[in-house]
């Protein structure tokens, strides 16, 4: 049998392309306002007058220590 004479499998359409449309864009949206969430509550948290300012925090586990590689070792 050579190549023009085997019959020609077509994949079949999905049947579901509205269904899978509309769910990966409401996933999208669903994660949109996930990550919108999270910024919006890390903001107070960052920065030099954050919860915890990483500046003093660092400043205060070095003073700890005897050596840089000890401190980072205890993180």
């Amino acid at each position: 049998m050579s190549l023009a004479e085997k019959p020609s499998r077509k994949r079949p359409r999905s049947s579901y392309w509205l269904t899978r449309f509309v769910f990966l864009r409401l996933l999208g949206l669903v994660y949109f306002f996930a990550f919108l969430v999270a910024a919006n509550q890390a903001i107070p948290l960052i920065g030099e007058n954050g919860l915890t300012p990483a500046k003093a925090y660092l400043g205060r586990i070095g003073g700890s220590f005897s050596s840089d590689w000890e401190a980072f070792l205890a993180l």
